[in-house]
């Protein structure tokens, strides 16, 4: 066949596509090659270690989130239209990078990104191999240390540890550790924490016994109960070899860790334990700058004394932006000045995540008091608690959220009750069903199925729609009366997903416009609502949205 290189906008061509000869030129087929196929002279002189070189990339995954310093130089020449071809003779060609990407994309990187990042490795390699063609000392990181001799002795040591320990008390050791030890690393997606948690069971009890799950149970709920049906006949003994297998693939030195009592060791995961190094000087008095206006410049000077520690929180609240129910906490908070005070951590994902999260004793959002360890979550919990607690500070006053009326304060919560069973569970499944077909939320993925699916959901919408225009709203501006309550906020910014669909449009049912219009220019709808604003322009944001949804809410 035909070897063609092809310019990727940079000094070195960067790859080959190969054309096989013997036809007409309708009948040809471009080929694109991976990028360990040699390309230049250079490369073809050293071809088994350079192939060696490259498949080396995808040995470790931090190469696929983090690119390498030559991605700053502007000779490295990427662009997608042109890699995109390449990218997919890569993954199916190189097993490691076929495992890895459902892992890391959209959760860490988007897929552009993840083939960004590794291209610059495969440049990174290009260079020291063209060395003669590239400046490549200016451009490229000093190699990498090699690993200390001590990881190495640490990974062996829990192999031969593990290897000592009999069933069923290796697995009883391993089901510790994921309980009680160090959280899995963020790599770890939901389908792998829910797989672990279902051969515990399958291991403890045997096949599922619990009835499938309702229409109104939620996503992850469904997702473990179909992984533990899945396993079918499994017997408990093969459960427990599966169960310390998987968590192996992401703690091989679980074994070590010192809650278990098996040997002294360091936290799994966290590697050796540097030597000792000399105590450093003190740190110098903290300074500020001061304009001078002589010439225009800062100056340091001495600071006239210790700062002023700053008061503690008095909680913590953890919430999420496009989160609907996380929006609902967070506009509440905006309405209420003295709960200033309350610090709030915005997840961008699963690594920002509470260790009670991922522990799953916990949901977003979040609230924690660090002086006394309470916690707090679920929305409409967190929401009276705020209320109760700062309302008395609030313009409205006190009982704008939740009267003190006994009356109206159980119709908010009649109102918050149908949030949570009637109108969310409608609004979700119609908007995931469109944007997230393979969703655990929609039982079907495509074709006439997926359609009659999404033709029920919109019908199930449009009469909840039309409930809140001719029953809940018709003579009232608000769900309870003439003043917006927590009910007017936790439904509102469930029915805010309709932004991201065509179909049902709000404006449609005049009273549920008018009513969401109102709510839209309370204090803070606006400043919480940014996430939301571009989460259906932006396709990658779509993807993390959909794990941090259906995982979350």
């Amino acid at each position: 066949g035909n070897e063609q290189d092809i310019d990727t906008g940079g000094p070195l061509v960067l790859l080959t596509s190969r054309r096989p000869g013997g036809g007409s030129m309708g009948n040809e087929q471009t080929v694109y090659l991976p990028p360990w196929k040699p390309s230049t002279e250079d490369e073809k002189q050293h071809e088994e270690e350079y192939a060696k070189a490259i498949f080396a990339i995808s040995e470790r995954p931090r190469n696929f989130v983090e690119p390498h310093a030559v991605s700053e130089s502007p000779d490295f020449p990427f662009d997608w239209s042109v890699h995109q071809p390449f990218a997919e003779a890569a993954y199916h060609a190189d097993p490691r990078i076929y495992k890895l990407m459902p892992r890391l994309v959209p959760k860490r990187v988007s897929e552009e990104e993840f083939w960004r990042n590794y291209f610059s490795h495969v440049y990174a390699v290009k260079a020291r191999f063209n060395g003669d063609r590239l400046k490549a000392d200016d451009a490229l990181e000093p190699p990498a240390a090699p690993e200390t001799d001590y990881e190495t002795v640490r990974l062996n040591r829990a192999a031969s540890l593990t290897s000592q320990v009999p069933y069923p008390q290796r697995f009883e050791l391993a089901r510790k550790y994921v309980n009680e030890g160090p959280s899995l690393p963020d790599d770890a997606a939901p389908g792998d924490r829910i797989l672990i948690e279902v051969l515990s069971q399958q291991a403890t009890i045997g096949p599922c016994n619990l009835p499938r799950p309702g229409l109104w149970d939620s996503a992850e709920t469904r997702a473990r109960h179909e992984a533990w049906t899945k396993l079918g006949a499994m017997t408990k003994q093969e459960a427990m070899h599966l169960y310390v297998q998987a968590l192996e693939i992401f703690r091989k030195d679980w074994v070590l860790w010192k809650g278990l009592g098996v040997a002294g060791g360091d936290a799994p995961g966290t590697g050796s334990a540097p030597p000792p190094q000399p105590r450093p000087p003190p740190p110098a008095p903290p300074t500020e700058s001061a304009a001078d206006p002589a010439n225009g410049t800062a100056i340091q000077t001495q600071a006239a004394g210790p700062a002023k520690a700053k008061a503690p929180p008095t909680e913590q609240l953890y919430l999420l932006d496009i989160s609907p129910s996380s929006r609902s906490v967070g506009v509440l908070l905006a309405l209420l000045p003295k709960a200033s005070q309350v610090e709030v951590h915005m997840v961008q994902n699963t690594r920002d995540l509470p260790e009670s999260v991922h522990k799953g004793r916990a949901k977003l959002p979040l609230l924690v008091d660090p002086r006394t360890g309470f916690e707090l979550w679920d929305a409409h919990a967190i929401m009276g608690y705020l209320s109760d607690k700062y309302g008395s500070q609030a313009v409205p006053p006190v009982d704008f959220c939740f009267p003190l009326e006994i009356g109206l304060k159980a119709k908010v919560n009649q109102f918050l009750a149908y949030r949570q069973a009637t109108l969310w569970p409608a609004v979700r499944d119609h908007v995931f069903a469109q944007l997230f077909p393979s969703s655990p939320v929609c039982p079907v993925s495509r074709g006439p199925a997926l359609r009659e699916y999404v033709d029920n959901s919109e019908r199930r919408l449009r009469m909840e729609l039309n409930r809140l225009n001719t029953v809940f709203l018709d003579t009232t501006p608000f769900l309870v009366g003439a003043s917006p309550s927590a009910a007017d906020i936790t439904c509102a910014c469930a029915i805010s997903l309709l932004d991201w669909v065509s179909s049902p449009r709000i404006d449609n049912y005049p009273n549920v416009d008018a009513w969401f219009r109102a709510v839209k220019n309370l204090p803070g709808y606006k400043a919480q609502s940014a996430a939301h604003s571009s989460f259906a322009s932006t396709s990658n944001s779509v993807q993390q949205g959909h794990f941090a949804l259906a995982l979350i809410e």
